[in-house]
């Protein structure tokens, strides 16, 4: 069963975000590819196959993927400042 991300008041407050600003599906998504970038570049699994090696990083996404839920938050609030500032408003 696929879990979703929930944010609650105090996600919010801790990392500065604003729900209403940041879907949730943008942020499962964020965090699931940082997740990922990060084990691939990592030496996990050196002794399988790259066809078991992406099944498996596939699998560690797609379970721990919520752990780097925070980070995905703050990084997708930098990238919205940012925009913010370029664009002038």
């Amino acid at each position: 069963m696929r879990k979703s991300f929930q944010p609650d008041s105090s996600t919010e407050q801790r990392n500065g975000e604003d729900a209403a600003t940041i879907g949730v599906s943008e942020i499962e998504v964020t965090a699931r590819t940082i997740l990922r970038d990060r084990i691939e570049r990592s030496p996990w699994y050196p002794n399988l196959s790259e066809e078991d090696r992406s099944e498996r990083i596939a699998h560690d996404v797609e379970c721990y993927w919520p752990t780097v839920i925070n980070e995905a938050a703050r990084r997708l609030n930098r990238q919205r400042v940012q925009q913010t500032k370029r664009s002038g408003f």
